[in-house]
């Protein structure tokens, strides 16, 4: 076979051999090297199977010493197996394979890596494309946790012509020369290599890189691979020392003319400034970093996001809405296909992504309403995607009711909620129904607007439903409330938090709880009512009015007034009307006991049993003694069960120190009002004793039939009623009873 021209330093390919490809044995070698993969190898392995299946190769793999099943799950694959001794040196290892290949091409992957489809690599070599290029790219999907959602996508170049000068460098984040031109395939490998189950994990990870990294730049300090990959390991964990490192770096680029090696170095510097928040030295660099490139590409999209994140963090709005329109132009460019896909072989770009575009229009939307430019932002926020991780946040919640209330449309969040509910993601559903919850709270005077622009859609989908509620239930309206609390039982859905206030127009209205339980899932009883007690301020009251009016016997039924009066309880405040907070304590004793008898069996509700109860249900038994106590009139039996209540549930303090200090005011108050009686009592007997010796039995007798109503087992009335001739006809008091 002739050799073929290939643009490689303006050189023809000489023929290496008498293989058919090219002078080689096989179209292509793959290399894997590894230590101790069991548990990601095999599916490593089983996903090259098809294109070495489709494509003639060989798979050569080098071990470095493992321990675990590795060696024995590479021998199902390939026999051709190379035993290297680990020297801290990942080039070592991969260039074993490298100078062992008889492929016209060299493939590399790690073993914890695997591809997706090996369809776009099949047909790159099977159509004869690949005798155009020198080079071919794939991308590494780096997953940043273990659901499988969160990933950086990374373009490498791990697919060589092998020529003379072919090779790995570099100890770590080992590399090969760039060899143009290239073909960027559209195809991926998962890895999970940089997801970490434990922060000692990730920490193990991060400090063999760096011991390896050191170890390098010792022998070889202005290796620009080195500084940028250490510059870029130091991320987040030492930002002052990854920026100095990348300046040094930038220098030493700059001088030798290596355009790439500055512009990646540049890039590791600005993320450490935006770490460490000097958005101030981001805007003030990127100029001159740009003046390295010639021609509009990604590196300008790159620094041009950070740009507009630094000028809205220093509110430098119309600077900020500048960067980011540009940005936007880019994105459409990158779409079209308009910029050199290249560049990704130099850098990760974090902005590259569909959830940076969505990012870049909320700030350019948030940026103009900031600059009072109202109508503009709307325009740019109906653009946003809501599908996206930073479009669904709290960020543009808030910046949704933002626009509305300076617009006055608040249909604008209305909007918003459709585009949520099309993604069907319940999480971020919840999470705007409580942000919707919250605004109304804390700006009352715009509640009124934002529930009719929710309630008067022809939606049903569930926020709008339960503003639908909220209306008729403050305008009292009973009927409307009975038909649209049907309307939410019907959809089959328990009524989590997000729907507390339809629970909540219960109670309000006074409607028949029974009737809408099911729908509320007893473990969501707690998270209902400690919603209500934070939105509602009358939430203490409307419990009070309710539970004084209903009584159940459904354990369920319990278990929420039980809920809902010890949040009340523990809301309302001792300063408000003593007998408000009274009738609530005792409310919540008298359902806590009721609630504890219909659960738990007649045995367990002994002093023998109670160990085995939850506390809060030792309370209730302990709630219940103090109460049949107090209607006994035996005080001293109430002291000690209200005591021995707190005690197994020290929460409790305020209520049940209230009702101690109550009880104690009361019986001081009693103790005076005796003592006065007493006193009064003294002087009527004194008064009837003199009217006795004076001979006026019959006024006597008025006063002492007065006197022993109220003290009828008084002795000394006993005497006067016998002098004044008072005493009670037996015979007539015999005759009343009934027989």
């Amino acid at each position: 076979m002739k050799a073929i021209s290939v643009n490689h330093g303006g050189c023809r390919l000489p023929l290496t051999g008498g293989g058919p490809f090219h002078g080689h044995k096989f179209r292509l070698t793959i290399g894997v090297i590894a230590k101790n993969e069991e548990k990601t190898l095999d599916k490593c392995l089983a996903s090259l199977k098809p294109l070495l299946d489709a494509v003639p190769g060989e798979l050569i793999f080098t071990d470095t010493g493992s321990t675990d099943r590795t060696v024995a799950i590479a021998e199902k694959y390939t026999k051709h197996l190379i035993h290297f001794p680990w020297k801290n040196d990942f080039s070592a290892a991969r260039n074993t394979g490298l100078a062992a290949a008889q492929g016209e091409w060299f493939l590399y992957l790690d073993a914890d890596e695997w591809f997706d489809d090996v369809a776009p690599l099949v047909d790159f070599f099977s159509s004869g494309e690949c005798d155009r290029y020198n080079m071919a790219a794939y991308s590494v999907r780096n997953y940043t946790d273990f659901s499988g959602k969160n990933y950086d996508d990374i373009q490498a170049a791990r697919i060589v012509r092998i020529l003379p000068a072919t090779h790995f460098k570099n100890t770590v984040h080992e590399d090969l020369l760039r060899q143009p031109p290239i073909k960027m395939l559209d195809a991926f490998v998962h890895h999970y290599g940089y997801a970490y189950r434990t922060d000692e994990e990730r920490e193990r990870h991060g400090q063999r890189n760096m011991s390896l990294l050191k170890a390098e730049l010792k022998q070889t300090p202005d290796d620009l691979k080195a500084l940028f990959q250490t510059s870029l390991q130091l991320l987040g964990s030492d930002d002052a020392e990854a920026a100095r490192i990348a300046e040094r770096g930038m220098g030493i680029a700059l001088k030798r003319g290596e355009r790439y090696s500055y512009l990646r170095l540049a890039n590791s510097l600005l993320r450490a400034r935006m770490n460490q928040h000097d958005y101030k030295k981001v805007l003030d660099e990127v100029p001159s970093m740009l003046l390295q490139i010639p021609e509009t590409g990604l590196f300008h999209l790159e620094f041009g996001r950070m740009c507009q994140e630094a000028a809205y963090q220093l509110k430098e709005y119309e600077k900020s809405a500048e960067f980011g329109k540009r940005c936007l132009k880019l994105y459409e460019k990158e779409e079209r296909g308009e910029l050199d896909d290249t560049e990704r072989l130099y850098i990760p770009f974090h902005y590259l992504t569909d959830n940076s575009r969505q990012r870049c229009l909320l700030l350019i939307s948030d940026a103009l309403l900031q600059l009072g430019k109202a109508e503009a932002a709307c325009d740019y926020w109906d653009c946003v995607d809501l599908s996206y991780l930073d479009a669904g946040g709290n960020g543009s919640f808030s910046l949704s009711f933002q626009l509305a209330d300076k617009t006055g449309s608040w249909s604008i969040p209305v909007k918003f909620y459709r585009k949520l509910l099309a993604q069907s993601d319940k999480a971020k559903e919840r999470n705007f129904m409580a942000y919707a919850d919250s605004y109304c709270y804390n700006y009352p005077s715009r509640r009124k607007d934002i529930l009719s622009a929710f309630a008067e859609t022809e939606d049903d989908g569930g926020y709008f439903l339960l503003c639908r509620i909220r209306i008729a239930a403050e305008e009292h309206d009973r009927d409307r409330v009975a038909a649209l609390l049907r309307r939410l039982t019907e959809r089959g859905k328990n009524w989590d938090v997000r729907f507390a206030d339809a629970v909540y127009g219960v109670l309000l209205n006074k409607m028949n709880l029974m009737e809408v339980l099911d729908s509320v899932d007893f473990d969501d009883i707690p998270l209902i009512a400690s919603e209500l007690r934070g939105t509602h301020d009358d939430f203490p009251r409307i419990v009070a009015n309710y539970f004084s009016m209903y009584s159940f016997r459904s354990p369920k039924a319990l278990y929420l007034a039980v809920t809902f009066l010890e949040c009340a309880v523990l809301r309302e405040s001792t300063e408000n009307p003593p007998e408000q907070y009274r009738k609530l304590i005792l409310l919540y004793l008298e359902n806590s006991s009721k609630y504890v008898r219909a659960v738990y069996k007649p045995e367990l509700l002994a002093e023998s049993g109670l160990p085995a109860l939850p506390r809060v249900c030792r309370f209730g038994y302990y709630a219940g003694k103090a109460i049949r106590a107090q209607q006994g009139n035996h005080p001293a039996d109430y002291l000690k069960n209200l005591r021995l209540g707190l005690k197994e549930y020290p929460a409790m303090e305020k209520p049940i120190k209230f009702l101690l200090d109550d009880f104690k005011s009361h019986q001081k108050e009693r103790k005076i009002k005796s003592d006065e009686f007493a006193v009064l009592a003294k002087q009527v007997k004194a008064n009837i004793e003199s009217l006795i010796a004076q001979g006026k039995l019959k006024r006597a007798g008025v006063y002492t039939l007065q006197l022993a109503k109220l003290i009828p087992e008084d002795d000394d009335l006993r005497r006067y009623r016998r002098l004044t001739h008072t005493e009670p006809d037996m015979a007539e008091l015999v005759a009343r009873i009934p027989q």
